[in-house]
């Protein structure tokens, strides 16, 4: 994530990442703090894993 200088973000979904909990039931998923949450939508694919129940 880069800070533009009109104060906007730059996110480069590339660097993006699923946690081993997407694909593996053995794993729990971390549960992000409210703060982490966005206000907009962001408008992305999202990659499902067959094996994810869910997740």
């Amino acid at each position: 994530m880069v800070q533009l200088h009109d104060g906007r973000y730059l996110i480069d979904f590339n660097y993006a990442y699923n946690p081993y909990c997407a694909y593996n039931p053995n794993w729990s998923c971390p549960i992000p703090p409210p703060g982490n949450r966005l206000k907009v939508p962001i408008l992305a694919g999202e990659k499902l894993f067959p094996d994810g129940e869910g997740h």
